[in-house]
C-alpha cells in the first residue's frame, strides 16, 4: 500500500466530506450542521479556503488513488499568528494516520513555524479518546472544557499547542 500526501483538488475534499467516517461525523456534528443545507459541501469548501491544506491518498494502482483524509490549519484573520487545526476522513483514514502523523511532524509543523505561527488550537469531543490520544501525541494539550457550547449543548475540549511546545517536542529524545 502506497500513501501520497499532497495539495488537494476541491473534488478530493468533496469526496472525503461526503464519505465521512462515523467518528468524524459525530465530532464535526458538534460544531456544524453536516446533514442539512449543503453542510458537507460547506465543510469541503471551508477546508479548500484554509491557509494550509493537504490530503492523504491511498494509491490503488499505477493510475488511480483515493482521497481518504484531509487536514490543515486555518489562520485567525484578526491574529494571523494563530490557527485552528482541522482534519476529517473516510472509513479508510486509519490506514494513513501513521504517515499523516509523520508528515505533520516533519513537514507541516516546521513549515508553519517557519511562517511565524505561534499557536494552534483544535476543538474536540471529550468522549473521543482516539482523537484525544492523537492530539496529545502531536503535542497539543487540553486547556479548557467548554461546557455546553457544542450542538445540542454538548461539551467540547479546547486543545492548544504553541510554537515553544512544538520546538521542545522536536528536541525530545525518541520514544517520548
Amino acid at each position: 500500500m502506497q500513501i501520497d500526501i499532497a495539495q488537494p483538488r476541491l473534488v478530493d475534499l468533496l469526496f472525503i466530506a461526503h464519505r465521512l467516517r462515523a467518528s468524524d461525523l459525530d465530532e464535526l456534528g458538534l460544531t456544524r450542521d453536516l446533514e442539512h443545507s449543503g453542510g458537507r459541501t460547506r465543510l469541503a469548501t471551508d477546508a479548500w479556503a484554509s491557509h494550509y491544506r493537504r490530503v492523504a491518498y491511498l494509491k490503488l494502482d499505477d493510475s488511480d488513488r483515493e482521497p481518504v483524509f484531509a487536514f490543515g490549519v486555518n489562520l485567525d484573520k484578526a491574529r494571523p499568528r494563530y490557527g485552528q487545526a482541522w482534519g476529517f476522513g473516510t472509513d479508510h483514514s486509519p490506514r494513513v494516520l501513521r504517515e499523516v502523523t509523520r508528515y505533520l511532524r516533519k513537514r507541516m509543523i516546521p513549515e508553519l513555524l517557519g511562517e511565524g505561527l505561534q499557536a494552534v488550537q483544535a476543538l474536540g469531543d471529550p468522549v473521543n479518546s482516539l482523537s484525544a490520544r492523537w492530539l496529545g501525541h502531536l503535542g497539543f494539550a487540553p486547556i479548557a472544557n467548554l461546557a455546553g457550547i457544542g450542538a445540542g449543548g454538548h461539551d467540547l475540549t479546547l486543545w492548544v499547542t504553541t510554537a515553544d511546545a512544538q520546538r521542545h517536542q522536536s528536541l525530545a529524545p525518541a520514544g517520548r
